[in-house]
This record gives structure tokens, sequence and C-alpha cells, in this order.
């Protein structure tokens, strides 16, 4: 994920890989310049970019301006625009949003008069922003170089930025602002992509302020009144790791519990600042009493540590092997039966696959047809409370508070069935009409679904929109189109969240013909290779959704074999039974 501090002003001097490489400047004045105030031990080296010198050549103007418009200095849309002709520059609105194009391989084509960017465009930032993942094949700017008292300049920027893959990989951080669910009890988060010029505590807390993405809204609530904005000019920090949030007379109607979930989404979306450990919120800079504050009104994370994005799961894994529902030993590799029928030879023989609650009292398993969903308890015949027949049952889901989810098929569109400890409930999703569930998980913080779906001839990745009141309803659908540098990915086979704003997808790439676990953004943005490197034919995904500890992950193979990731270069073989299913309880 893109939460690591780039070295982003030596992208300026290195400038940009679009036309391969460019000359370092060795001559010109030295510049200091000041790093913006953020309490992270990685701060980036800031080089202010350089205007455009006499007599450049469009292939020149075109890299300086995007390095411009790109690099992490306050300046920057300043110091583009002197690329731009004065009518361009007057009407050029950087903050428009960004358009991500696929650099490798793709560099500008220049020649003396003309500059033109013919590239697959790959992702879309809005204004605010949050990401889209798009794949344009055709995608062409011609930026509409024109001499103006004999040099050349740019007349046609173009919507916003324009961005090199590989500059927004190396100048963009992706970081969560944090809402709340419907019913209040835990905060949910939504990615946005920042410069990292802006990405400060400053920027966290006015990217909050504005709100969730349209997407998004219908599903989460935020307690922060609607034209709140920051009193003061920017959220400072004090040298114990206090963050200054001094806020606007709309917060003052809030009851303690919205004070106190204020709070939450403050703290919750400063998370990835590591010196911060507590807020002050003040009206204005007057007083504002929040329950668990301290003498001096300063609320900590412990306070809010209820609000929990992500519940943490359990490490133990349990296994079918040899006809027989058993815990793996993660030491030995071995599978130890449970006690009851399902621990006996063959008495797990009807499971095709299994969920375990997080307490481990709950097992969901369905046939080796998919043709039936039952629940019960771990220990005993799965034959209660529910026995659901269908057609195309996958793997199905326990949550946090021992709701049982799956998708099957219907006449239609897929059906997806929530039970409780009374009763099941399905309803058919509409925005999946045509395409067969295959895979699925639900987030941690029960807002979102990552499913896989299939047409009989292509797979599909995307997310569903979750919402659970007085029905279910999950809508929404988003396609993920996902590109690794490895290539596009397809043949989707497995998907499990690595955290609440990851995702682990199974799947191949366009380069190679077997799958691999890809570890990306939950908005499909940042894609990271986790292998295997070589085909082990690997068919299924289970993991713990943690955050900031790295994905605890294990993976099935067709031949029935189970590995670990321990990095990104190693997966350790466990189990050498014969593994039809595997989960993690939780």
């Amino acid at each position: 994920m893109r939460r690591t501090w780039a070295l982003a002003g030596l992208v300026v001097a290195l400038a940009l890989g679009v036309s391969g490489c460019v000359a370092i400047p060795t001559s010109g004045p030295v510049t200091q310049v000041s790093v913006s105030p953020n309490p992270t031990a990685d701060d980036p080296i800031d080089i202010n970019p350089l205007p455009p010198a006499a007599g450049a050549a469009p292939s020149a103007i075109l890299e300086g301006f995007m390095a411009a418009e790109s690099s992490s200095s306050a300046t920057r849309f300043d110091i583009a625009r002197l690329y731009l002709t004065a009518d361009a520059a007057s009407t050029w609105d950087p903050n428009q949003g960004a358009q991500i194009y696929q650099s490798t391989g793709h560099p500008p084509i220049t020649t003396v008069e003309t500059a033109t960017v013919q590239a697959p465009l790959i992702g879309k930032l809005d204004a605010a922003g949050h990401f889209t993942s798009v794949y344009q094949a055709g995608f062409s700017h011609d930026f509409g170089m024109v001499q103006v008292k004999g040099e050349w300049r740019i007349s046609n920027p173009g919507p916003g930025i324009l961005l090199p893959e590989y500059l927004y990989d190396r100048y963009y951080v992706a970081v969560p602002v944090y809402f709340l669910s419907m019913d209040g009890s835990r905060v949910v988060p939504e990615l946005i992509h920042l410069n990292q010029v802006d990405a400060t505590p400053t920027g966290m807390i006015q990217a909050l302020l504005r709100g969730p993405s349209s997407w998004l809204s219908s599903a989460v609530q935020t307690v922060i009144p609607a034209e709140t904005k920051l009193s003061a000019p920017s959220v400072t920090v004090d040298d114990d790791g206090v963050a200054q949030v001094s806020l606007t007379e709309q917060i003052d109607g809030l009851n303690d519990q919205q004070r106190l979930q204020l709070a939450a989404q403050v703290l919750w979306s400063l998370s990835d600042f590591a010196a911060i450990w507590g807020v002050h919120i003040t009206d204005k800079g007057a007083p504002f009493v929040i329950p668990g504050q301290d003498a001096d009104g300063v609320v900590s994370r412990a306070s809010v540590a209820s609000y929990l994005p992500a519940d943490p799961g359990s490490r133990s894994v349990f296994a079918v092997a040899d006809g027989a529902l058993g815990q793996l030993n993660e030491t030995t590799g071995s599978v130890t039966a449970v006690s009851g029928p399902l621990g006996k030879p063959d008495g797990a023989a009807q499971l095709g696959a299994i969920a375990v609650s997080a307490d481990q009292s709950v097992l969901a398993a369905v046939d080796p047809d998919g043709a039936q969903l039952t629940v019960g308890s771990l220990t005993q015949p799965p034959a209660v409370p529910h026995g659901l027949q269908g057609t195309g049952f996958v793997r199905p889901q326990v949550d946090t508070a021992h709701n049982v989810w799956d998708f099957s098929r219907g006449a239609t569109a897929p059906v997806l069935t929530r039970c409780d400890a009374a009763v099941c409930v399905q309803v058919s999703v509409a925005s999946l009409a045509g395409w067969t569930v295959t895979a699925f998980r639900i987030s941690p913080d029960h807002t979102k679904i990552a499913v896989i779906a299939s047409d009989g001839a292509a797979s599909q990745f995307g997310l569903l929109r979750l919402r659970v009141s007085d029905q279910v309803v999950a809508d929404g659908w988003v396609p993920l189109l996902v590109t690794s540098t490895r290539g596009a990915l397809d043949d989707y086979r497995d998907v499990v969240w690595a955290s609440d704003t990851q995702l682990l997808v199974l799947a191949e790439s366009s380069s190679d013909g077997y799958a691999s676990a890809y570890l990306m953004d939950a908005d499909g943005s940042q894609v990271e290779s986790y292998g295997p490197s070589s085909d082990v034919d690997a068919i299924g995904l289970t993991a713990v959704p943690l955050n900031n500890s790295g994905p605890v992950v294990m993976l099935l193979t067709g031949s029935g074999r189970i590995d670990r990731f321990d990095d990104p270069t190693r997966w350790t073989q466990l189990s050498a039974d014969k593994v039809t299913a595997v989960a993690y309880a939780g």
C-alpha cells in the first residue's frame, strides 16, 4: 500500500521516465526549501521544480511541465503554469483531479513542434482524491504545442493532472480517512490519494471534513455536521504527540456520544502518523468537552479503541483432510481431527467449503456440489439450525456477530444469503445480473463485499456496497480493472481481506499462465505480487485481516497442500495431508 514517504523531490532531478532519461541540471542557483511539518520518520526530500529553460524543445517543455505539476513542492502548480500559454495558465485547474497512464513502454511522442501521450489509461482520481480503476487502451492527449515569443509552450494541458504511472507511484500516497458504520459502532475507512505535500495532518482532517465519496455515502455516516471547517489555518502537533484540531461552531450541538464518535473519526484519520497518540479538539479555540478526555482536554487512541475498524481474527486454522475436519498445527504441519462426528474419517465428506467463527462456536459448510448451505455447531453434525438448498453455493463466511453469509445462483442474478440465529434472508443482487459469484469476502467493517464473478467465459473482480438495517441491500457494483507490473490481472480465483483497507486476490496476469496472490489497496490502485512465483496450481486463499502488521495468509493448492505466506519471496509448505478445504477461524 502506498503509505510510505518516497524521496519525492529526487524525481524532479531524475525528471520523467516518460522519455527514457533526462539531463540533470549542472548549473543554476541552489534553493533552500523547507519540508512541510509532518510527524513521520520518513519525510520526503523536496526539490523545487525548475521553470522552462530558454530555447527548450517541445519534449523538454513537456517533461518540465509534468515534473512540476506532480512534484511534492508547495510551488508546483505555479511553476507548472510557466510552461503554459497565458490562456491555458489562466484556465487550467490542477485540483480537478488526475488521470494516470501506463508510462512503461509508452514514452511521449514528440517532434520538433508537437508532444503527445498515447498510452493505456489505468486510473483516475477525482477532485477529492478517490481512485477509480480503468483501462482505456486507446487513450491519447495532444498538448497543443505553440510558440509564444519564440518559446514553445503548452496550450492544452488537459483537465486536472496527467500523471505517468511511475510518478504517481512515487509522489502520491494512499491514506485512509474514517467515517462511521450506520449503527455508529465502528469506524469505516475510505482511501484517498494525495500528493505527499498534502498528506499532512491538516490535509487528512480537511479530507475527513469533505465527507465520504458518493459511492460509500449510503453505507456510512459521519457525525461531523455539514459545513464544518477548520477554524485554524492548520492542524498542529505538539512535542508530546497531541494533534490540535480547532473546528468551527457547527460542532456545538453534538451530544456526548457524537462527540466521542467525532474524536474517533479524527484520531483514526490521523492513525498513519505514528507520533500522534491523542487529539485536543476545540470549538473555534474554545473548550470542547468530550467524554473520556483527560484534564488537558486530550482524547487518546485508547479512549476510542472500541471503534476499531477491524476485529482481530483468530490464528486457528481449520482444514478438511482425509475426510475429517481438524485443526492445522503450523509447527508440525499435521491436521488434528476435532472431536465429534465431523472429526471422524468420512465424517466431513459432505464439506466442500467451510467457515468457522472467531470463537470457534459456529461452523458454516457447503457440500462439494454447492447444493446446500448448512450452519451449526463445530463439534456437532452441521444439521441445525439452517439447511438451505440451492445451486452454486460458494465458500461461506461467518461474521463477528455469528451471522453466516453466502452467495448462490439465482434465476437471473446471484442471490446473497444472510443467516442469523433465527432465520435466513435471501436477496437478489441485480447489479450482477447474468453473472455467477465464484468467491466473495465481506470487509471487516461490514460495508463492502469483494466479489469474483464469472459469466462462463471470463471472470471479473470488484466491490459491492453492503447495507444491513431492516433489510439486506447489496448494490453499487464497481468492477476493479487491476493492472500489476506483470500485466493486467484476469482469471480471478479467490479473494480475502488482508486488512481494513487491503485485499489479497488470487489471479493470473496477462504475462503468465499460473495464479499468484496479489496484495492491493481496496480501490485496486496499488498492486504488489506476493507469489508464489511458479505454478503450484493455487486454488484458494484464507487470511486473518490485521491492521499495520502485514497479512497472515495461507494458500491451498489443487494437490491438497497448504502453503503459508512468510514474505513476498517465500511460501512455506505446511501440510502434506490431502486437504480439500482450509479456513482461518473468524
